[in-house]
């Protein structure tokens, strides 16, 4: 009479095979997500730029953006996205320029600096 089914070795075999990919690719994976994030940070951190120079640019008289607040009330497409760590507040906003702000996401490696000549990692 024959018998059905693996034997305990054949078992094992599959076992530690699963375990040696899952120790593979789980790492890249976490490495795919935070590029991810970073990603989403770096657009975030362009948009934002190109947000605060059109709010100078719709009064010409006026300073750049002082708040987050103000920029959000601007273009709510930025406070939407869960997820990325704003600042409340924006430095030396005047007429001419802002200090830097530093932007990033709460799950990616990388944060982002944003000035008036573009935005640095």
């Amino acid at each position: 009479m024959q018998k059905k089914g693996f034997t305990l070795v054949e078992l094992m075999i599959v076992i530690a095979i699963i375990g040696i990919l899952s120790a593979i690719a789980v790492p890249s994976y976490i490495a795919y997500q935070r590029r991810a994030y970073d990603a989403k940070a770096e657009t975030v951190a362009y948009q934002i730029m190109q947000i605060q120079e059109t709010f100078k640019a719709a009064d010409p008289t006026s300073n750049y953006a002082s708040t987050m607040a103000e920029l959000v009330a601007f273009n709510s497409s930025i406070a939407a996205d869960s997820g990325i760590i704003l600042p409340a507040a924006i430095t030396n906003a005047n007429s001419t320029t802002y200090d830097p702000i530093t932007i990033y996401h709460k799950k990616g490696e990388t944060s982002y600096v944003i000035t008036p000549n573009g935005v640095t990692p």
